[in-house]
């Protein structure tokens, strides 16, 4: 037997998943799975704009950058948001530690997320916001449709 035949072997498989959007547009998703000796292990998904981490059942989600201005790929946001309800289950923390600008869109799409959460039967909780953060949902009175915590272990500890 040649030393190259005793390798482990790694199969790729992809897999095509496909939406349609508004206006006709398509996007679809290549999802990776990595078999190895018959164990099929899921690869990880790499977010642009979110960091997700599993906290004991709950889904911490933290955005990337510090500006959400009028240049921030909304749609981006909201298919990389939804990815993680699909993906993670029913109990998610949204931080915006380290926002400092927020658009009303990007609220749109924490308002969009909201809603996708109770359909499913899911929580969200969000947490850490800068004075100017928790200023623009008290003026919108969106800090009454929302759990919001001061701090990430508060909101962890909420659930």
């Amino acid at each position: 037997m040649s030393r190259a035949s005793k390798r482990a072997i790694l199969v790729f498989d992809f897999n095509i998943v496909g939406c349609k959007l508004a206006g006709g547009l398509y996007v679809y998703n290549l999802i990776c799975l990595n078999k190895i000796r018959g164990f099929v292990m899921a690869k990880a998904i790499e977010y642009k704009m979110i960091s997700v981490e599993e906290v004991d059942d709950v889904t911490v989600v933290r955005f990337r950058d510090q500006r959400f201005g009028w240049d921030c790929d909304v749609y981006g946001l909201r298919r990389e948001l939804f990815q993680v309800v699909e993906e993670n289950g029913r109990k998610i923390l949204l931080s915006f530690a380290g926002v400092e600008i927020v658009t009303s869109s990007v609220l749109g799409e924490v308002i969009n997320l909201y809603r996708k959460l109770e359909e499913v039967g899911s929580v969200l909780k969000l947490s850490n916001m800068c004075s100017h953060i928790a200023e623009v949902f008290s003026i919108t009175k969106l800090d009454e449709k929302f759990d919001i915590k001061d701090d990430e272990a508060g909101a962890l500890a909420a659930f």
